[in-house]
């Protein structure tokens, strides 16, 4: 097996380094020793001088036959020859000379280095290990000397001796970055296997009722994750940080560790809380249905946070506030909708599988009180309140998208008691995604109740029907939304005089990303109610501009 076989992509990139030092270092080699870095040099003819520094390493080996041992001692030459065998990968070669060299005690500093280098290269992994200790004890190369040891003991699956030695590196502070970060990756992955083991062996003893003492969806987060951010942090940007980067991604996938990605597969926002503050400047030409127009000035802001329990149940409380302004405020129609609304909603998702597909179960309370100037003073006061529970199932039955069940039960009382009433709706939901989700359909349907407490003849059935397109990034920064919907009221006992009510309702937003928090926003909605009785039919147009910032 050659060290291409034995060595992944990731330590081939260490290798890769290594390789392109030993080249430059080659250049420069002969001429470093003859400077004094290595007295051993000291003594070279300068002839294998300068046809080694030319790479003609045969024509080098050869000079060296030539000489006798007054000249070059017969360790010395063993150990260039060797050397020139090395350049010239004829492994085992250089290894016959590095052997006489070493018997012979020639001083050479780096030749235990070499020699395990062609040991290694050969694939005799032990012997090769041995040389770089002595290299390292000889405190040559010291920091690769000490690597190669650490890997070389990987591969004789020498977990404890892996181990030992990586973390040498890690503590000296003699290591360079590259090695350092390979080191700490190295030494991570080597805890992990012996985690590995030990669960395993222990699952094995747990058969005859023994307690396991290791959980590994435990054991990662606290040990390992720590360790490979430490790696990363080394050079982010490296090769070896890419992938330092997709192991930890791969690990969080397989012992479901994402914080982010329930126990059925769901993906959930990595951002629990989200707050959003909204100023609306619309204009109504109908409003409340008085026929009377007005500018409306209308701030909001809203906020949800997500809990998550034991990644299969979300609860997320939410909380909404709107003040609405009409600003034709000599108009009493007009400003007696002048309003302050405070809503509140517990929503909960329980997460399950359907089919082997993420679902969710979805449980929602609702509460919201409004304060309005009903009383035609230019005050708020208390006016209205709503409630609401709601149940539903949210599951993938097509491949385009997901589809949801909901059934709402809805409960609403105000001052005036009039309108106090009861709604029931049963609706459908249906998403499809178009073009790797840049296109997003939605079609509803919406089947409803609405029962009066105190003037039943006001009671109706209404079926609607509602499709919203979404084109996201339509341009860079803009995207698209238009809706349709349409209604049919069964007016039941006013059907003599009403008939049923026909409500179309299309509308246009058109939203662009100012930065990555600030949106621009303006839209039009157009709705018409057709009626067999004049007093119930309508037209209103509202248009209007939002800007919104998102925390």
């Amino acid at each position: 097996m050659n060290i291409a076989i034995r060595a992944s992509n990731r330590d081939a990139l260490f290798f890769q380094w290594i390789e392109m030092s030993k080249r430059i270092f080659k250049k420069l080699f002969i001429a470093a020793l003859l400077i004094s870095s290595f007295e051993i040099f000291a003594d070279v003819p300068t002839e294998f001088t300068k046809l080694f520094q030319a790479e003609q390493y045969q024509e080098a080996i050869d000079s060296l036959k030539a000489l006798d041992d007054k000249t070059l001692s017969q360790g010395k030459k063993a150990y260039l020859t060797g050397l020139s065998y090395s350049r010239q990968r004829k492994y085992d070669l250089a290894i016959l000379h590095f052997k006489k060299a070493s018997k012979e005690d020639d001083s050479s500093l780096d030749l235990h280095y070499e020699y395990g280098q062609a040991l290694y290269a050969n694939n005799n992994l032990k012997q090769a290990r041995d040389e770089f200790y002595k290299s390292a004890g000889k405190n040559f190369n010291y920091t690769a000397s000490i690597y190669y040891a650490a890997y070389i003991s990987e591969l004789l699956d020498d977990v404890i001796m892996a181990k030992f030695n990586y973390k040498k590196l890690i503590k000296d502070g003699r290591t360079d970055k590259k090695i350092l970060q390979i080191s700490l990756f190295q030494y991570t992955k080597i805890l992990l296997k012996m985690m590995r083991r030990e669960e395993e062996s222990l699952k094995t003893v747990e058969r005859n009722l023994v307690r396991l003492d290791i959980n590994l969806t435990n054991y990662i987060p606290r040990y390992i994750f720590p360790l490979l951010k430490k790696a990363l942090d080394v050079d982010p940007t490296s090769q070896l940080g890419v992938e330092i980067a997709q192991f930890t991604s791969n690990l969080t996938e397989e012992f479901k560790l994402d914080p982010n990605t329930m126990e059925n597969g769901r993906r959930i926002s990595p951002d629990r809380l989200y707050v959003n503050i909204a100023q609306r400047l619309k204009y109504d030409d109908n409003i409340a249905l008085t026929k009377k127009a007005s500018a409306i000035y209308e701030t909001e802001a809203f906020a949800k946070y997500d809990f998550v329990v034991k990644k299969k149940v979300i609860i997320a409380p939410e909380l909404r506030l709107t003040y609405t302004k009409h600003r034709a405020q000599e108009t009493p129609e007009v400003y007696q909708n002048d309003s302050f609304s405070l809503g509140s909603a517990i929503r909960n998702k329980f997460e399950h599988t359907y089919k082997g597909r993420p679902a969710t179960f979805l449980l929602n309370l609702e509460y919201a009180s409004i304060y309005k100037d009903w009383k035609i003073v230019h005050q708020q006061n208390f006016f209205s309140k709503t409630y609401a529970v709601g149940i539903g199932e949210q599951f993938s039955l097509t491949n385009y998208g997901e589809t949801y069940f909901k059934i709402k039960h809805t409960g609403y009382t105000d001052q005036t008691e009039i309108a106090n009433s009861k709604t029931f709706n049963i609706s459908a939901d249906q998403y499809i995604s178009l073009q790797e989700g840049q296109h997003l359909l939605i079609a509803t349907l919406d089947l409803g109740q609405l029962n009066y407490d105190e003037n039943e003849t006001l009671s109706n059935n209404t079926y609607l029907a509602r499709i919203v397109y979404l084109a996201f990034e339509l341009v860079p920064t803009y995207t698209l939304q238009m809706i349709f919907s349409a209604s049919i009221t069964d007016t039941k006992k006013q059907k003599e005089q009403r008939g049923y009510e026909l409500n179309l309702n299309p509308a246009i937003d058109i939203s662009k990303a100012l930065t990555n928090k600030i949106r621009l926003a303006v839209n039009y909605n157009f709705i018409h109610n057709s009626s067999k009785q004049a007093q119930y039919e309508y037209r209103k147009q509202v248009v209007g501009a939002e800007l919104s910032y998102t925390f």
